[in-house]
């Protein structure tokens, strides 16, 4: 009797370890890159190995970073200032394959042709530049885009909640909202799981410095995604 005790206490603590700790994927940026790092294990993870994920941003300012609930794909939202700001661009970049493969490009002309094709507006000549300013998901497979018209004129357009389905690429909802009242993003237990924050250019998660992360990271600009092995 003791020793089936032994073993059923054992087995329910090895099950407990297994099903508490799963891969957590983080996607951050570091100087003008994005990159990624995993852990494997721990409740909260305390260590990570950094990947080849080695996303290039050049000149463009990376304004929106996010990762899919399943971690499979990462979306970035970018802007280009120029100088007339007229001659400025926005882009939304969806990379797979866990941030390694450069999936979808959505331009300026793509993102307006989008939001057009689901809506009746026809947007004048003097919306120059469509911005994705947020990102989010609305389960593993759409998009969320909040997106931001820039006007040369004085009129200033509502911001978008454009969806596209990473299947296709192509967009299949559309709503509007004004700029003082962003709605929210739906949340997904394995994207909040831990708490991760960066605290003088350094991760933390739960509070403790996350071990094998490099130092010098945006503030703002990380997701992470835990998923249960």
């Amino acid at each position: 009797m003791k020793l089936h005790y032994l073993r059923s206490t054992v087995a329910l603590i090895f099950i407990f370890i297994f099903t508490s700790c799963g891969t957590t994927y983080i996607y951050y940026k570091k100087d003008s890159k994005v990159k990624s790092a995993f852990a494997n294990k721990g409740n909260p993870p305390d260590r990570v190995q950094t990947t080849n994920v080695d996303i290039s941003i050049g000149n463009w300012r990376l304004d929106a970073l996010s990762a899919s609930p399943d971690a499979a794909y990462l979306a970035l939202g970018m802007a280009d200032i120029n100088n007339p700001t007229s001659n400025s661009n926005g882009k939304l970049e969806v990379y797979s394959s866990f941030g390694k493969t450069l999936k979808y490009t959505f331009n300026d002309a793509d993102l307006k042709s989008m939001i057009e094709g689901q809506s009746d507006i026809d947007y004048p000549s003097s919306v120059y530049a469509f911005h994705p300013f947020n990102l989010g998901y609305e389960n593993d497979t759409i998009l969320i885009a909040h997106i931001q018209p820039w006007n040369s004129s004085d009129l200033i357009p509502q911001d978008v909640e454009l969806k596209i389905d990473l299947n296709t690429g192509e967009a299949i909802g559309v709503s509007f909202f004004p700029r003082t009242n962003r709605p929210a993003m739906p949340q997904h237990p394995s994207k909040n799981r831990y708490n991760f924050e960066v605290i003088n250019g350094e991760m933390h998660v739960n509070g403790n410095k996350l071990n094998g992360m490099p130092t010098g990271l945006d503030p703002d600009l990380h997701d992470e995604v835990t998923l249960k092995n």
